[in-house]
């Protein structure tokens, strides 16, 4: 069974969404955290263009969704992830995968990768940004069921989840 399913059996506008609180944690780690975050890790390494990308003005929601993740991660499971902060200099610490960063939050050249890059290659979900249009902007997609993050970048949400043609 699916832990999660939002869809209806039939086309829902809304798409099984609805808005978060600021509490809830988009963010998961179980048992296969590992095998998973390695999966992702050769993946990007194999052909880094296709599994991530983004579009020019991603910058600042990219920022937005490292912060929401490391604070996710955090109150998760703090034994394992650790954030110190002072002033614009962030201390990170991930257990699991034997990281220690230091980083200038909103200072890309701080980081190895872009942010959504950075903390996406530490979680096991796939992370798609959408501006607030519903453009799909940006995106590390290392798991997809039958589509890429190429062919939906730029695009309206409703576009890239319009209802399929009927197979005949």
């Amino acid at each position: 069974m699916i832990r999660y399913f939002p869809f209806s059996p039939v086309f829902d506008i809304k798409m099984g969404t609805s808005p978060m609180k600021e509490e809830d944690s988009i963010i998961e780690v179980d048992e296969h955290y590992h095998h998973e975050v390695q999966l992702k890790e050769s993946l990007l390494t194999e052909d880094h263009k296709y599994y991530y990308n983004n579009l020019p003005g991603s910058e600042q929601a990219e920022w937005d969704a490292l912060e929401k993740v490391v604070h996710d991660l955090v109150k998760l499971d703090p034994e394992n992830f650790h954030l110190d902060k002072r002033g614009d200099r962030w201390f990170w610490y991930n257990r699991l995968a034997g990281m220690e960063t230091s980083f200038v939050f909103g200072d890309d050249s701080t980081l190895p990768f872009s942010p959504l890059d950075w903390i996406g290659r530490q979680v096991q979900e796939d992370l798609i940004l959408l501006n607030q249009d519903g453009i799909v902007k940006a995106g590390q997609l290392c798991f997809p069921s039958g589509w890429s993050l190429n062919e939906k970048l730029g695009k309206q949400f409703l576009d890239v989840h319009a209802p399929l043609p009927a197979v005949t």
